[in-house]
């Protein structure tokens, strides 16, 4: 007889002997339900990650695409005027990140840290963190296809 049967049909009767431990796994390997449930918390989880990596991968991707020329002269407007700028008439903390950036992808350093001198900085870690969450991205896509074979068996 199945232990694990025995918990699922309800008490078993005394018969004076010691009880049998059973372990139980947490993760669901038994039922087609179990592993509905485990696709369904990936895809959450897939949608929760690729939320905010979607843009941040953007971000890069434009970085290559535009130059910082094109931001400069208004040939290309990527976000709107700073506001904290119009009204104080100084930089906010994030003015020239944009054109930063763009330099950064396009290989000019020199440029880049007269935009802003944080931005190496901050584009490494923009570059840590959108690696990161993509692969957060394909193991909840591995773990989504993993739980569709399982029901499907």
């Amino acid at each position: 007889m199945n232990p694990a049967s025995d918990l699922r049909d309800g008490p078993v009767p005394s018969t004076g002997a010691a009880p049998e431990v059973v372990a139980l796994s947490a993760a669901p390997t038994e039922h087609a339900a179990g592993w509905r449930a485990y696709g369904r918390d990936a895809w959450l989880r897939l949608v929760g990650y690729g939320v905010v990596w979607a843009p941040m991968a953007a971000v890069l991707v434009v970085s290559f695409v535009v130059t910082p020329e094109q931001i400069s002269s208004g040939a290309v407007t990527l976000s709107p005027e700073c506001w904290f700028r119009s009204a104080f008439g100084v930089g906010c903390p994030t003015c020239g990140l944009t054109r930063a950036f763009t330099a950064l992808s396009h290989l000019r350093w020199s440029d880049a840290l007269d935009y802003h001198r944080a931005a190496p900085i901050v584009y490494l870690l923009w570059w840590v963190g959108t690696v990161a969450l993509g692969r957060l991205v394909v193991q909840a896509v591995g773990q989504i296809l993993h739980a569709r074979r399982a029901v499907r068996a």
